[in-house]
């Protein structure tokens, strides 16, 4: 089967998600990155549930 290849370095080794904080941002994202060069090959949300979690148990109040 073949793998997926990094347009950066072309490496074929995979992928990783790191949490980043843009700067001038107030919010975090998921960046996926190449495990080889950790360039950034996507950017998605940061979903934080348990903190999600925590908001709605206090809503209803549910102690953690």
């Amino acid at each position: 089967m073949i793998g997926a290849k990094c347009g950066f370095c072309e490496s074929t080794i995979g992928t990783k998600i790191v949490t980043i904080e843009p700067t001038q941002s107030q919010f975090k994202m998921n960046a996926i990155c190449c495990k080889s060069c950790n360039a950034i090959l996507s950017v998605t949300n940061f979903f934080d549930t348990s903190a999600q979690l925590k908001k709605i148990g206090e809503k209803l109040g549910i102690r953690f």
